[in-house]
């Protein structure tokens, strides 16, 4: 897309980073999306585990895409839900809404409802663009209601995947039941409805869906999203630099695949970062991309850093380094340990093998050597 100003052709930069990326701006995981429809086609449900900014949310929406034709899809972000009755109530609410087809009346829908949920209060509101919604009435959810809101899905005809974003939030939310217990017993009888749950803190998504002693153990199949695939990294990259007129050789683009690991964001923003140095005919070098990119990372990584406590920052600098936190003279192994436990929790630390310590972004760790003392 170009945009005219003052004579001038701007042409936009064909790299998207940061919000979710859809249609062509999503880039491979076609391995990952053909396991997902494999799943979800045999009645199971899936657990994704990644770290922040890895692309899930992306991912669950473009799988949506190609899912909806045949199936209601629902997606719920539940970063910022407080309470259980709040979930329970967005949890209906995206259920009903996803429900309705062109053809399917408000009194249709309602009427559905009601044999199944009795005496719950059903209100409807109008959109701002005219759509009507049915939803329920807060005040009126009981707690003996509860299990049949979790089940609506079963009882409204079609099939359903319904995506819970952010899930590790679900368990510790306030209210009348103990979640996790509750949830399981749910959802293990769904017969029509696969359940995503996806998490950005993988340590505690893990615990969740991997510890014997937890109710959600073996609940769902595990699924971790690693690099992107290189050939289809390559192939999108090239694409989206012919069509903006900057046709860029294969060895640049597999530098660039490589600076970042195949990692989804950084890869994106790594792209849009070189893109500007060619358009503006500077010198379009990849470490100066680089460097570029961990400035406009820094506020990022600064509100991390606020955030963590004197031992913590230690540890994650000496981590940094590419050195084992434990063979340093002047901490104590069990402080050592207390700040490697809450970095884990975090999910700004892995240990992938005994003795080994990596950071989960590898540009925090760059942006620590060159920018903290």
């Amino acid at each position: 897309m170009n945009f005219k100003y003052s004579g001038v052709i701007h042409m936009q930069n064909p790299f998207i980073f940061g919000p979710v990326v859809r249609g062509d701006n999503f880039c491979g995981r076609q391995k990952e999306i053909g396991e997902l429809r494999s799943t979800v086609n045999s009645g199971m449900h899936v657990v994704l585990y990644s770290r922040r900014r890895t692309g899930k949310t992306s991912l669950i929406k473009r799988f949506f895409e190609e899912m909806e034709r045949d199936r209601n899809c629902v997606y719920l972000d539940l970063s910022r839900i407080t309470t259980q009755q709040e979930f329970f109530t967005e949890y209906a609410e995206q259920v009903l809404k996803a429900s309705r087809s062109p053809s399917s009346s408000i009194k249709k829908i309602m009427a559905k409802v009601g044999k199944i949920l009795g005496s719950i209060e059903m209100q409807v509101s109008a959109g701002p663009d005219g759509t009507v919604s049915v939803g329920l009435n807060p005040a009126s959810l009981t707690k003996e209601r509860i299990p049949d809101i979790l089940s609506l899905s079963e009882h409204l005809g079609g099939k359903f995947i319904i995506a819970l974003d952010e899930y590790q939030n679900v368990v510790n939310l306030p209210g009348d039941y103990d979640m996790e217990p509750f949830m399981r017993s749910v959802i293990q009888n769904f017969e029509k409805t696969s359940v995503i749950f996806a998490g950005s803190y993988a340590h505690m998504m893990r615990d969740i869906f991997s510890n014997p002693e937890r109710p959600h153990y073996r609940l769902a199949r595990g699924m971790s999203l690693g690099p992107l695939d290189r050939e289809e990294a390559l192939s999108f990259m090239d694409r989206k630099f012919s069509a903006s007129d900057h046709k860029t050789g294969t060895d640049i683009l597999a530098d660039i695949y490589s600076s970042v690991n195949g990692d989804p964001y950084y890869l994106q923003a790594l792209c849009f970062h070189f893109w500007s140095l060619v358009t503006d005919k500077a010198d379009a070098d990849i470490n100066r991309a680089v460097e570029n990119m961990i400035n406009t990372e820094a506020m990022y990584f600064e509100a991390i850093w606020r955030n963590l406590s004197p031992g913590q920052k230690k540890v994650l600098k000496v981590i940094a380094r590419g050195r084992n936190p434990y063979r340093e003279k002047d901490t104590a192994k069990s402080s050592t340990a207390q700040a490697l436990k809450v970095l884990q929790e975090k999910d700004l630390v892995e240990i992938p093998q005994r003795g080994t310590y990596v950071l989960t972004d590898p540009f925090l760790g760059k942006w620590i050597t060159s920018s903290i003392e």
